[in-house]
């Protein structure tokens, strides 16, 4: 009994050994299959962080350079504002230094007419003065 007893273990252990040399045999084929499974992975990992990086950098490299783009046109349009507006004052000066010149040439001529027109023209002198004054002094804000 002994011997059949031995003989049923040994039956046992040799199918023990095969059902580890199974299992070894699929995990060497595992891990022999485990750098290419890594690699794939791997692979796909890198395709979607391109994905995600055509769909995020793409689009802000067009907003940065259309925000500096932006930025560029305000400042132009802020230089062409303040550039038409010191043209606006420039004329009006000129318009006011030729009513000064003009009111001053008119009380040469015609301080012999009378006080109250020589009057007058002093009067229209001081408030063309005054307006210049002003003009100049918005001039000067602009600058």
């Amino acid at each position: 009994m002994q011997a059949a007893s031995l003989g049923g273990i040994e039956g046992d252990l040799g199918e023990v050994r095969r059902g580890l040399k199974e299992v070894e045999g699929g995990v060497s084929r595992y891990l022999r299959s485990l750098p290419t499974r890594i690699m794939t992975k791997t692979d796909a990992v890198l395709r979607c962080l391109y994905r995600l990086k055509r769909k995020i950098a793409t689009p802000h490299e067009a907003l940065s350079s259309s925000l500096l783009l932006m930025t560029r046109l305000r400042r132009a349009a802020s230089l062409a504002r303040r550039a038409q507006r010191f043209v606006v004052l420039a004329r009006r000066l000129e318009g006011q230094m030729g009513e000064i010149d003009g009111s001053f040439q008119e009380n040469g001529l015609r301080s012999s007419v009378g006080v109250s027109e020589g009057e007058r023209g002093t009067e229209r002198r001081e408030r063309a003065m005054a307006e210049a004054a002003l003009t100049l002094a918005e001039i000067g804000e602009w600058l």
